[in-house]
């Protein structure tokens, strides 16, 4: 894995943090750890991430909304689902106004955040 994981910091030191390709390769940085089976790497880039393309790209870039996804699902990765609410909240925001409460990423994030919100709550949340 080192060749990606010098990919941000030789892209970093020569074009900029606000690149957009430094931003996709923080953000590759961050699947391979989770891929790898390290979660707890990845929170740290795709915090990075996130704050950064919606500092660059604005809300409503649809990497931004990928970025939240990806957040979201490395904080369920290591066993703090409650801090997965937010970020999977403000992507659904996203997905609706951007493909219609059937898309099915749209479904899938309603189901996960349900379930969230559930688990949050004892239960006490009807079904999607």
């Amino acid at each position: 894995m080192a060749p990606i994981r010098e990919r941000p910091e030789r892209c970093e030191g020569t074009e900029g943090e606000e690149q957009p390709e430094i931003l996709t390769a923080r953000d590759d940085l961050a699947a391979a750890h989770q891929a790898a089976g390290d979660p707890g790497l990845a929170i740290p880039l795709l915090e990075r991430t996130l704050a950064d393309r919606v500092r660059v790209l604005g809300e409503d870039h649809p990497g931004v909304m990928a970025s939240r996804i990806n957040l979201a699902g490395a904080y369920q990765a290591v066993g703090e689902p409650g801090r997965a609410i937010t970020p999977y909240a403000e992507a659904l925001i996203q997905l609706m106004r951007e493909f219609g409460t059937d898309h099915p990423l749209t479904v899938r994030v309603v189901r996960t955040l349900h379930a969230l919100l559930a688990e949050r709550d004892g239960g006490a949340h009807p079904g999607p």
